[in-house]
């Protein structure tokens, strides 16, 4: 059970650390003007995203199933299903709304010759359904932090 526990913190605290990761690099990516560094914070972002911020989502969603399982379910623990279904989407959804975003700018970055970031690799990040991505992250968070400390249901 304590490992159980141990795990979903980690997982949690996994998801907050690559979201934050991810974020900083995208924003330091739209920011920069050369080629090279646009390059390597795109890929950078990528990188957390899949390899940190989607495993552990699974993680932390994983063991906080098991621990209802193993500990039983009652209507005190109602409040840990809707912050793991917000936990899975968080981690899913937005994940899968900037991976074509992140996929072109890269791609787009990589063919060019200039030095500078060509604006074609910019437009990818600057589109409507990426700019919902951070929104829907911040959200996510927010949901979160609020069903753990009110723990309304």
């Amino acid at each position: 059970m304590q490992t159980l526990r141990f795990l979903h913190i980690m997982g949690a605290a996994g998801l907050f650390a690559g979201l934050g990761v991810s974020a900083v690099a995208s924003m330091a990516a739209l920011r920069t003007r050369n080629r090279a560094a646009f390059l390597a914070l795109m890929v950078l972002t990528r990188s957390f995203e899949r390899f940190a911020v989607v495993p552990a989502a699974v993680l932390a969603v994983g063991t906080g199933v098991a621990l209802i399982v193993v500990g039983g379910h009652d209507a005190a623990e109602g409040w840990l299903i809707a912050t793991y279904v917000t936990l899975a989407l968080m981690a899913g959804l937005p994940s899968l709304l900037s991976e074509q975003a992140h996929e072109t700018a890269i791609t787009v970055a990589a063919r060019s010759d200039s030095e500078q970031t060509p604006p074609d690799a910019r437009a990818p990040l600057l589109t409507p359904t990426y700019r919902l991505y951070w929104p829907l992250m911040l959200l996510g968070s927010i949901w979160i932090v609020a069903l753990m400390v009110f723990r309304p249901f």
